[in-house]
């Protein structure tokens, strides 16, 4: 994954009334190992070479589960598609990466299976830095609405990575849907990484003066 400070050539710019101004973006640090207990699995397959047999997917505690045989479908025949692009895809916040277009495709036919498709690529991935910040920007450029209850617990899990770049991309998420909810997430938060600190008190300060007043009593 590449991540510019340029407008992407091919890139379509969103809608920057809705969208914060870029922060500090840097190159993936090294692979780690993920990390569990967010999610519980639900039977799926997978395109993807060196993924376990039967390709654990995960969905939130408690949620609907997508149908099985759509979710395997789709990880069959289009998920290297997907993981191409968000490894070799441009990235900026505020501009639409081929990553997204690709992926707004399956979630207009189907959102619930095509974001726990995303969570389960998240999942399988949360060791290569890579996928993960790409995974998380994609989300980012949605509603809330629209990546609810997954995107969250990814943006959660992200904040818990080793890697502070993905750890800023999970912020960046919550950043950006700009809900009570996110603020909510953001206050169960705290980052080792000073500057990492400071992002996130700066992001809940300003969701706390443009939601809260709003939610009052």
């Amino acid at each position: 994954m590449q991540i510019s400070t340029d407008r992407p050539s091919m890139a379509v710019e969103i809608d920057k009334s809705t969208t914060p101004e870029p922060r500090r973006q840097k190159r993936p640090s090294a692979a780690v190992v993920p990390q569990s207990g967010l999610y519980t699995t639900l039977p799926s397959g997978s395109a993807e070479p060196g993924a376990a047999d039967d390709s654990s997917a995960f969905s939130a505690v408690g949620t609907p589960e997508p149908s099985a045989d759509r979710l395997r479908a789709l990880r069959s025949e289009n998920e290297a598609a997907f993981l191409a692009h968000l490894r070799e895809g441009e990235f900026e916040y505020g501009f639409k990466s081929a990553a997204d277009t690709f992926f707004e495709r399956f979630l207009a036919e189907d959102s619930l299976v095509a974001v726990t498709w995303a969570s389960c690529i998240f999942h399988d991935h949360f060791g290569e830095p890579a996928v993960a910040m790409a995974i998380m920007q994609v989300l980012a450029h949605l509603r809330y609405e629209q990546v609810r209850p997954h995107g969250p617990l990814m943006a959660l899990a992200a904040t818990r990575h080793a890697s502070h770049e993905v750890q800023e991309c999970g912020i960046r998420a919550f950043e950006n849907w700009g809900d009570l909810a996110s603020l909510r997430f953001l206050e169960q938060t705290a980052f080792a990484e000073p500057w990492l600190q400071d992002y996130a008190d700066q992001v809940r300060t300003d969701l706390r003066a443009a939601i809260a007043p709003n939610h009052a009593g």
